[in-house]
Order: structure tokens, then C-alpha cells, then sequence
């Protein structure tokens, strides 16, 4: 069976490719940068070569290094906020996971009211979430998952509850990843 996955227009990656950050945000009609990583990477400075070079490019840059572990839908807020305090006009997520996150979601409350999850009943796009009931963020999951279902396309929202799994658990620990559900899901969804 064939998958199509849509994603952004453009990703530029490669050796060399940080170098064009400054070119990036002025090709989006940005003069304000607001960059998002977590405290342990900005601790450790692997943001320093984005920072440089937005610089060099004559982009004014902030550097938000709160972002958490498992993002809450205030830490998000927070984000928001101080994204707009600066003026963003452009925010790039530098990191993992919670830190792209974190991007995403104040992405969309820059330019529309929030909270973030006003906007969850509003997808139509098939959702799963895998979440492990030990992890201290569970609740999110089970909120975010009843939103879903009350929203406008219920159908298509599934949550799986991996038992006794932590956040972390699920990223490395391939005996207890439920991937025969994550591929149901996948072959209803994208048939």
C-alpha cells in the first residue's frame, strides 16, 4: 500500500543549510525572529550557529529557551506571549520534539486568539495520540482526545493508552510501542 504524507512547502536541510536562515525569514517577509528551544540545548549553545546567522543577516532575533518538556497548554500561552512582546513576525522551533511543539502552537495563537485548545474541535484531518498512562502529561492526551470527539469530524480521532508507559518509554522501547494499532490507523486514514 502507497502513503502520501503532505508537509510544509519547503524544508531546507543539509551541511552549510543554517546559513540561510537570515535569507529564509526575509523570504517570508520576516524581520523578527523568535527562536524556541528547550533549556538543556540553549544551556549547551547549539542554537549559537542560527543566532550568528540570523545576525549576519541583519534579522533581529529572541531567543525563548522555555521551552518544556512536555508542553503545557500554558507554557504554550507563555510562549505566545513573549513571542508577541518581541514583535515576532517569524518563529523557528530549534530542537526536538517539545520544542517544535511548543513552535507550532504559538504559531497559531500569533495570529489568532487562544487558548490552543480552542482550536482542537476544528480538525478534521485524522488524529491519533499514543500516550502512556504513567506519564505526568496523560491528562493532556485524554483532554485533547474528548475535544476531538466533540469536534467536527469525530470519526477519525483515536487515543491509545499504552499501560504503565511513561513519556519517554514510548520513544525507544519498541516492545511496548503499539505499532499494529499506529498502522491500522494509518491504512483506515490514508485509504
Amino acid at each position: 500500500m502507497a502513503f502520501v504524507h503532505y508537509t510544509v512547502k519547503k524544508i531546507v536541510h543539509g551541511l552549510g543549510a543554517i546559513k540561510e536562515a537570515a535569507n529564509e525569514v526575509k523570504n517570508l517577509k520576516g524581520s523578527k525572529a523568535f527562536i524556541v528551544t528547550d533549556p538543556g540545548l540553549a544551556k549547551i549553545g547549539v542554537q549559537k550557529p542560527l543566532e550568528e546567522a540570523l545576525t549576519a543577516g541583519g534579522v533581529e532575533w529572541k531567543l525563548y529557551a522555555e521551552a518544556q518538556l512536555e508542553p503545557s497548554m500554558d507554557s504554550i500561552q507563555h510562549c505566545t506571549d513573549e513571542a508577541k512582546a518581541f514583535g515576532a513576525d517569524v518563529i523557528i522551533g530549534f530542537g526536538g520534539g517539545s520544542a517544535l511543539d511548543t513552535t507550532k502552537a504559538a504559531s497559531v495563537l500569533l495570529s489568532n486568539e487562544g487558548p490552543i485548545d480552542k482550536y482542537f474541535g476544528e480538525i478534521e484531518a485524522p488524529v491519533m495520540l499514543v500516550h502512556g498512562n504513567a506519564a505526568h502529561s496523560f491528562y493532556f492526551s485524554e483532554d485533547t482526545y474528548e475535544q476531538l470527539k466533540a469536534g467536527i469530524a469525530p470519526d477519525n480521532k483515536e487515543l491509545v493508552v499504552v499501560p504503565g508507559a511513561s513519556h519517554t518509554d514510548l520513544y525507544d522501547q519498541v516492545d511496548i510501542i503499539p505499532f499494529d494499532k499506529i498502522t491500522a490507523f494509518y491504512e483506515k486514514a490514508l485509504a
